[in-house]
């Protein structure tokens, strides 16, 4: 390669000027324009790869212009190429997988729209993470934010357009937070370079605290951590499938991406606001595991497991060690491997059932044993099930956890392994409902080559990079090198502490549920099936003593009704702690007062009149 900058502007120039040619040649052959969108994402992944060598050592800058007072710059370091790197892989499953799913919007939607905003998505995502300056990252932040609309509205549906509006509000929203952060940086440091943010020895101390909290709401509302994250939920059921695996496997890493980039690359900040943002993690981790048990859509229940598992990565780089954010990144990483995985194969669901409810689905193992196998290894992935890569980096959380010399280190690390039980139970639920058990819906259609390509591909990846995780770790050591970390200090009394607590805490659990309800004997539920010869078996001398829930519903509607988790799922079900509900509400509340004040009678409005005379004559008066 002799001017790796010629490949660092590919990167941009060619997905944004395929962008309206895939839409012309659709109208010319739809199986040319499938083809050329693959050859585009995946031209666009071999030039990431190849230009690694590059950023070992230093940024790889390749273009610069000054516009103005601004400076217009791109440049590439090693955690924006592996950005680059995931970005393009998954569009590249994206374009192989969407052919065959789209042969249900024909003559109804136009699909050429469909590749032309893929590969403006693309651009966006990459604009964003490659910019040098932080208004040009804006401008790319907001061009992925208008293709995600449009993606997201692709069916045109009342529920898609109603989950796309609010997708869009709220980001906007974001969007004015991180604009203002921009400004009053500028305003302050007299600079938005990025390169000359990082040489600087700390933010204005007047100014810190709020160029910081607009970042972390701007970029939080991306990343969807709890409490801005009810946009996700909503859109992801909505969006085509294909593009759910794009919104959860990536989108949501670029505002991942700017939070560490911020908070532990370009400004040195306190510990404080990684402790803050370790808690806000936990917290998510928790809450978006309960609410993904008791979902019934199933692009709804892995829309929520996405909100648990992106509070694993903030826990870990609030952590703010080298261990944490390692964890952390690579966390990032395999979360948008196997999340990739699991939307695509949900989507495959859809796609031959036409249904998302789980309580509809069922016995589609036996007839899509590939994609069965592809789902399962995604699945034990996100729950951190070894040898694969989900458990190397929850392992490396935990451990991260442990070593954190704070006096709420505790509570991170029960999170961390309370979110693992919870992401056991509602991936179990989905692979229990959707594969196992009596087919319910019969298939109308089967899944093609491209389909089941994109979903064993990450399968491959989940499997051999927990098996063998050297590439990983090569991977970001250039990035834990460049960022300043927080220094944590191992206790050695503390895992068998810990150990030793969890022991105590579980008996007494057992203790108090043995007290309060005397067991009973149900039949029990073996891999979807109801099986009746339980006394006969070899089961029987637990079944006294286990209490057994003889169907997936019934495991999940108990947890739903329990009182520790009735009121989190009343509250969310009915928005008490949706941000953008709260903001409609004072909208609503204010255009009933402007109604009252103005409703057609003249005399109101000659009272308002005369007031407006009065405060007039008093304000010149007093001057």
């Amino acid at each position: 390669m002799s001017d790796p900058g010629i490949y660092g502007l590919a990167l941009l120039v060619i997905p944004l000027g395929a962008s309206p040619l895939v839409w012309l040649l659709g109208k010319v052959s739809k199986k040319l324009r499938n083809y050329f969108s693959g050859i585009i994402t995946l031209g666009i992944f071999g030039f990431s790869l190849a230009l690694f060598p590059y950023v070992q050592s230093g940024n790889l800058e390749f273009f610069t212009k000054e516009v103005g007072e601004v400076v217009i710059s791109f440049g590439l370091g090693p955690f924006s190429l592996l950005m680059v790197s995931l970005i393009s892989l998954l569009c590249f499953l994206a374009s192989i997988f969407s052919p065959n799913y789209l042969k249900r919007y024909e003559g109804n939607l136009n699909t050429n729209k469909y590749f032309s905003l893929l590969l403006g998505f693309m651009g966006g995502m990459i604009g964003a993470v490659i910019a040098g300056e932080l208004f040009t990252m804006f401008v790319f932040w907001e061009l992925m934010t208008l293709a995600a609309y449009f993606l997201i509205t692709f069916e045109n549906s009342p529920d898609s357009i109603k989950a796309g509006n609010k997708y869009f509000l709220m980001s906007e929203g974001g969007a004015l937070a991180i604009l203002a952060g921009i400004v009053l940086l500028w305003v302050t440091s007299g600079t938005t370079q990025l390169a000359e943010l990082g040489a600087m020895a700390a933010l204005e101390p007047e100014f810190s605290i709020s160029i910081l909290s607009l970042f972390l709401i701007g970029f939080g509302v991306k990343a969807a951590f709890f409490p801005i994250h009810s946009w996700l939920p909503d859109a992801h059921p909505e969006a085509p499938s294909p593009i759910s695996a794009l919104l959860s496997g990536i989108m949501i890493k670029v505002g991942l991406f700017w939070i560490i980039k911020v908070f532990w690359e370009l400004f040195s900040v306190s510990p404080s606001w990684g402790s803050a943002i370790a808690v806000i993690g936990a917290f998510t981790i928790v809450i978006g595991g309960f609410l993904a048990i008791v979902q019934n859509d199933i692009k709804r229940l892995i829309a929520y497991s996405s909100i648990s598992q992106v509070g694993y990565i903030l826990m870990g780089v609030g952590i703010g060690t080298g261990l944490g954010l390692a964890g952390g990144i690579i966390h990032l990483l395999n979360h948008a491997l196997f999340k990739g995985l699991l939307f695509l194969g949900a989507g495959i669901v859809v796609y031959v059932t036409g249904t998302r409810k789980l309580d509809d689905l069922g016995g589609l193992s036996k007839e899509m044993p590939v994609v069965f196998g592809s789902v399962i290894i995604g699945a034990l992935s996100l729950a951190g099930v070894p040898p694969l890569n989900g458990f190397y980096s929850k392992w490396i959380l935990y451990q991260a956890s442990i070593d954190f010399e704070r006096g709420f280190a505790p509570f991170l690390l029960v999170a961390a392994l309370f979110g693992s039980t919870l992401s056991v139970i509602y991936i179990t639920k989905f692979i229990y409902s959707a594969f196992l058990g009596e087919m319910k819906t019969e298939m109308d259609r089967s899944p093609g080559w491209g389909m089941k390509t994109a979903v064993g591909v990450p399968a491959i990846l989940c499997l051999g990079l927990g098996i063998y995780p050297r590439p990983l770790l090569d991977s970001i050591r250039p990035i834990i090198g460049r960022i300043p970390v927080f220094e944590g200090t191992w206790v050695a009394y503390m895992a068998a502490a810990f150990l030793l607590g969890a022991i105590i805490v579980g008996a007494a659990l057992y203790a108090l549920v043995d007290l309060k309800k005397r067991s009973k004997r149900k039949p029990a539920f073996m891999g979807g099936e109801n099986e009746e010869t339980i006394d006969t078996d070899m089961y029987f001398p637990y079944v006294d003593k286990l209490d057994f829930k003889v169907y997936p519903s019934e495991i999940y509607n108990s947890i739903k009704k329990s009182k520790m988790v009735n009121w989190l799922y009343v509250a969310e079900e009915r928005n008490f702690i949706d941000p953008y509900v709260a903001v409609s509400w004072v909208g609503k509340a204010l255009t009933r007062s402007f109604r009252w004040a103005h409703n057609g009678l003249l005399s109101r409005y000659l009272v308002w009149v005369f007031s407006g005379l009065i405060v007039i004559l008093w304000l010149l008066t007093t001057q």
